[in-house]
């Protein structure tokens, strides 16, 4: 278990959001595809636990498994959702003018962000032979406005 385990059973969290959420979190970032040992590293997990969450995630769209490599990747369902975020977005409504206006004045694609605080990693497990996640910190979660 977890270090963040406890915390989200006080918090009324339910615990497998929390796990498929992290292993979102870990394919996010940047690697561009991770196998099932190393996500269980890097968000503190056993490896069964993971590979079922995945299975689940990739029967839902939210990942997808590379058949060659056998490693998954974050999969389209992650843009569906992110698309409907952006379209219920009302800084991208309100910044679009005065983002195109700006990028004309600069010839320069121009980019909102929204600084979003990124929750705790969990602690990796003992035996991890990857480099923990980066410490919490705000993100900019950028939406695209317009472009040049």
């Amino acid at each position: 278990m977890s270090s963040a385990e406890p915390e989200a059973r006080r918090s009324g969290r339910i615990q497998a959001v929390d796990r498929a959420a992290g292993i979102l979190r870990a394919l996010a970032t940047g690697t561009p595809t991770l196998g099932v040992t190393e996500i269980a590293d890097r968000i503190g997990l056993a490896k069964p636990t993971v590979y079922g969450l995945l299975r689940t995630l990739e029967y839902n769209g939210l990942v997808r498994q590379d058949p060659d490599s056998g490693k998954y990747s974050l999969g389209p369902g992650v843009l569906q959702l992110g698309n409907a975020y952006l379209a219920g977005s009302e800084l991208r409504t309100r910044s679009m003018l005065r983002a195109a206006a700006l990028a004309r004045q600069v010839n320069e694609a121009v980019w909102v962000a929204v600084l979003a605080e990124t929750p705790p990693a969990p602690e990796p497990s003992k035996t991890s032979r990857l480099p923990p996640m980066n410490p919490p910190r705000p993100n900019a979660v950028r939406i695209p406005c317009v472009g040049v």
